[in-house]
């Protein structure tokens, strides 16, 4: 399980939804972003809620959910990362947007997941998964890191101390800016977030994008 500060990411069904959502909705992009052959940097996938990880590939955000969701579910406690607060903050953001703008495309990928969902897919769900992500990503440091870059750097020091965002808690952001591949175990971190079709379309996906060395 995930630790933020004194809260843990509950383990209930709007946490679900929001990973699915985010999750489903990224991987369709990716697949038609491969069907009309566009350019591999073009910004789409739920992570573009994030400024600073806006040129996340797709894939990468992909493994990044995954990795999150995984760690989610294990019952030993884990304290969160800045990166794993950005998927949180980013999947509540993206699912509640999709649930205002497209609920028919909302509601065809719930209805075909591991887990039976008695939500209904209306505006105040959606302000439920904004409830969520604010009451346990508070501080939500990682929205302060772009508002930096344009500063010069010994200017950037102090003021990110006022807040409290050191090199080291931040590093795990800029570490995945570069990235293309995906994590050879993405696909076992599926668990309970995909179903076992799902997850071999996926594989087969990021196959053929050309991102997974070896997937197991």
């Amino acid at each position: 399980m995930l630790v933020i500060g004194p809260r843990t990411l509950p383990r209930t069904e709007l946490v679900y939804i929001a990973f699915r959502l985010a999750c489903l909705d990224t991987r369709e992009r990716l697949e038609l972003a491969l069907q009309l052959d566009l350019c591999p940097e073009r910004n789409f996938g739920f992570l573009t809620e994030v400024p600073f990880l806006r040129n996340v590939p797709a894939q990468v955000q992909l493994d990044l959910l995954t990795d999150t969701w995984s760690r989610h579910l294990t019952p030993i406690p884990e304290p969160a990362t800045l990166l794993d607060e950005s998927v949180i903050y980013a999947a509540c953001e993206a699912a509640a947007r999709l649930i205002r703008l497209e609920a028919e495309v909302a509601r065809r990928f719930l209805c075909r997941g591991p887990i039976e969902c008695g939500s209904e897919l209306t505006p105040p769900l959606a302000d439920n998964l904004q409830r969520l992500q604010t009451s346990v990503v508070q501080q939500g440091l990682f929205l302060l890191l772009s508002q930096f870059q344009d500063i010069p750097p010994m200017e950037a020091v102090p003021l990110k101390e006022v807040h409290g965002l050191t090199d080291e808690a931040s590093e795990c952001l800029f570490d995945v800016l570069g990235r293309w591949y995906v994590s050879p175990s993405i696909l076992s971190r599926t668990n309970g977030l995909l179903t076992r079709v799902e997850t071999e379309q996926l594989g087969s996906l990021l196959t053929a994008a050309r991102c997974a060395q070896h997937l197991i």
